[in-house]
């Protein structure tokens, strides 16, 4: 199997399990639940070869996370406690520098599949 797929379901699989007994209900559950999920359809791309849906799963995932980056700052600008607020522009940033390195190994795959 390819090892792009095997480490992104295996990604994608440990998310669901952090946030399957919290509410499902709560934004940050559900943005989490769709990034594994956007990881989970980008495995199944990878796997198959599909350049298009290689670009199209990896395109929509660093969307997602940029959509969950500005949900962590709307709370990192309201929040009273300045470490835990700078803590959440660390983890934002993080995750924003993941998106563009997933859309960078995304295309990186689509240029190599054959």
């Amino acid at each position: 199997a390819d090892p792009l797929s095997n480490a992104l379901n295996t990604v994608a699989q440990e998310m669901q399990n952090k946030t399957s007994t919290l509410d499902k209900n709560d934004k940050f559950v559900v943005g989490s639940n769709n990034i594994a999920e956007a990881i989970a359809r980008l495995a199944a791309a990878a796997a198959k070869g599909n350049r298009q849906e290689i670009l199209l799963s990896g395109s929509h995932l660093a969307k997602l996370i940029n959509a969950f980056c500005n949900d962590l700052k709307e709370i990192a600008d309201r929040c009273k406690d300045a470490r835990f607020a700078h803590k959440l522009i660390s983890y934002m940033t993080t995750l924003r520098n993941v998106a563009v390195q997933m859309k960078i190994l995304c295309s990186v795959k689509a240029a190599s599949t054959k």
